[in-house]
């Protein structure tokens, strides 16, 4: 418009900004900007690279984490799905259930992939509750298992002083669960046995004990006053209060005549199939008290069909065999408990005697070798 406008202009375009004599574009003016603001516009340029190379950095890093954890939380669910079918498949079965070496592997790599793994709380709280479930299960398995062991060391000899050390080994291994029975009252036993998650193995060491006293009475031990009898025979049935077994301890710790009717009917309720191989067992011996043996073979039978794999019942059929002096089908029975647990001495003690007994002064020679390297091991 004018001279003066036309010498501003002029200025502007040698300060590197825009002129008025046209419109300026954006693309103009920015032009002009930058030229203008060199240094401060290279600054924001490269720290926005930074920030966009480091933004960039993060999202991939974040990214490569949840994949991570997506991966760890598959593989750690999986360990635990396959743990838990495994301990499901083997909690009720024998305590030397051959399938309890291979949960016992399932269940170390669960605890390896707790300690190393990058999953979520939740998936690792889960892993961590079944991890716990797991170790009482297995503590109560140790406690059936040394129950086993004592049974078999000791109560194959006849003698009192192996039956004192059987009585006061039972003692120690119900302490170490938590019953001093040398203290607490049998009352206060059989509520606290009841709410134990392994009361049927628990009862069983009871039993096993008082039976062992009586025992221990007939060898001219101590003997078990009747007082003493009936208050631990009511802390058992508190303790254990199937049907079939109250009936048991009615005939196997009787303080009067027991009755072989009342038994029976008892038999006849129950559905013997579902009955643990303990009671079983148990239920062999009261008709064997009874007098009728051949009954009580027919339980033992049954019993070995319904639990092949379990050590204490073919141990116990193979000393009823023993005792019948049917030497031959005791030792068919030992080898199936060497099958079944191959590292107790005392079922080749027993294994040894029955070859002996049978004339089999090799394989007797042999077998009781090989009870001894047990025992020195």
């Amino acid at each position: 418009d004018s001279a003066n406008d036309f010498a501003t202009d002029i200025q502007r375009a040698l300060d590197q900004e825009p002129v008025t004599a046209g419109p300026p574009s954006l693309v103009y003016r920015s032009k002009k900007f930058v030229v203008r603001n060199r240094s401060r516009v290279g600054f924001a340029a490269a720290a926005a690279t930074v920030l966009a190379v480091a933004a960039f950095a993060f999202g991939a890093h974040r990214y490569q984490t949840l994949a991570v954890q997506q991966q760890d939380e598959a593989r750690l669910i999986n360990a635990v799905d396959e743990a838990t079918s495994a301990m499901v498949a083997v909690v009720d079965a024998s305590p030397a259930d051959e399938r309890w070496a291979s949960t016992d592997f399932l269940v170390s790599r669960v605890q390896d992939l707790v300690s190393e793994s990058n999953a979520g709380r939740p998936t690792v709280d889960r892993a961590t509750s079944f991890l716990d479930r797991y170790e009482a299960a297995r503590r109560d398995r140790m406690f059936a298992l040394a129950m086993e062991d004592v049974l078999i060391e000791r109560g194959t000899n006849r003698d009192l002083e192996s039956w004192e050390m059987m009585e006061q080994e039972l003692r120690r291994i119900l302490r170490a669960r938590g019953y001093d029975v040398d203290v607490l009252d049998p009352e206060v036993v059989g509520q606290q046995v009841h709410q134990d998650r392994a009361n049927v193995f628990v009862t069983d060491a009871l039993e096993l004990w008082i039976s062992a006293r009586n025992h221990l009475a007939e060898l001219g031990g101590e003997e078990l006053t009747s007082d003493e009898l009936q208050a631990w025979t009511e802390a058992m049935c508190v303790a254990d209060p199937d049907p079939l077994r109250i009936a048991i301890r009615k005939v196997i710790y009787a303080t009067q005549p027991p009755s072989k009717s009342e038994l029976e009917h008892v038999v006849e309720q129950c559905d013997l199939a579902a009955k643990c191989p303990r009671k079983l067992s148990w239920l062999a011996e009261s008709f064997k008290m009874l007098g009728d043996r051949e009954r009580a073979d027919e339980i033992q039978r049954f019993a070995l069909m319904q639990h092949p794999s379990d050590l204490m019942l073919n141990f116990d059929y193979a000393t009823t065999l023993m005792n019948e002096e049917q030497w031959n089908q005791a030792i068919r029975y030992y080898m199936r408990c060497t099958a079944i647990r191959p590292q107790v001495p005392g079922v080749w003690t027993g294994l040894a005697e029955a070859y002996r007994r049978n004339g089999e002064l090799g394989a007797a020679e042999d077998a009781l070798k090989f009870a001894k390297e047990l025992e020195r091991s």
